[in-house]
This record gives C-alpha cells, structure tokens and sequence, in this order.
C-alpha cells in the first residue's frame, strides 16, 4: 500500500483521476494488509460505514462544494468509501487487539482519510480555500506512522 500510494501522490499532480485511482489500490491493499494482520469479522465494517455516512453527511451539507463532471463525483464517492473501509478496519483491529501496531495504522489511516477530505475540499470547494498545508500536514504523518508500524510489526517477529 505505501509503495503504490507514492504512485498515487506522483499521478495526482499529473491527472487528478488516475491519482485518484491508484491511490484508491493503495488503500485497498492497505485493507488486505490489516485483513491479514487481524481475520475481519462482520462487524469490522461497522466503523467504516460510520465513517462513510459521517463524510456524506458532511459533504452533502458544504456549500460551494462542486465536483464536475458527474464521473467524477462517482470517482470521488467510491474512493471515500474505499478510504473509509481502510480507515474502519484499522479502528476495528485496534478495537479487537489494542497494541502499538494497531494503534500506529488507526492513527495513521485516520490521518490519511482527514488529509483526503482537506484535499478533496481545496479542490472542489469553493468557499474559504482549505489551506493546502492542512492535508500535508495530516498526510506525512500518517504515512510515517503506518512505515512505523511495519517496524512494530517486524520488532515482534523477531522477539
């Protein structure tokens, strides 16, 4: 997931939507990845689908905010659920088994679906321009802490 989001921030600046794409594979393979590290079960999904609503919700309450053309807003729907479904398998795992690992991809994926919505909001909003700092300032965060759970999670191998 870390190697192909890296692909996802370089397409981004070149076409948004295959960005936008191939981040959506990295967050996908960061599902799988927490799948592997703690078997789902049903209600994994709970907090993903809370988070979903939660950004729906959100959205569908901002003004200004336009997303054209019609495909795109498609393209942006899937992805923030794709992003939430990471994001609420990470809190379920760390629910289920609280340790330092958990804990570091809950952060760490949280970080990354806030630096998301401040990325989708600067660009599609067109009130008060969100800062481009602000999904900066979320997303090197979050990708550190999710490397640094690959150490935590490698360390406890090795003991």
């Amino acid at each position: 997931g870390l190697s192909v989001c890296l692909w996802g921030n370089i397409l981004l600046n070149i076409r948004f939507s295959s960005g936008v794409a191939v981040f959506a594979l990295g967050h996908i393979l960061y599902s799988a990845a927490y799948s592997a590290l703690l078997r789902p079960k049903i209600l994994d999904i709970v907090p993903g689908i809370c988070l979903f609503a939660l950004i729906l919700l959100i959205a569908s309450q901002l003004r200004g905010l336009f997303i054209s053309p019609p495909e795109m807003k498609r393209i942006c729907i899937a992805y923030a659920g794709i992003v939430c479904i990471m994001a609420g398998k990470a809190i379920a795992n760390f629910c289920r088994n609280p340790n330092r690992v958990t804990f570091c991809l809950m952060l760490g994926s949280l970080l990354f679906l806030f630096s998301d919505a401040m990325l989708g909001m600067r660009k599609f909003c067109y009130w008060p321009k969100v800062p481009s700092y602000m999904s900066l300032y979320a997303y090197f965060p979050g990708q550190f802490l999710l490397g640094h759970a690959l150490f935590w999670l490698d360390h406890k191998k090795e003991k």
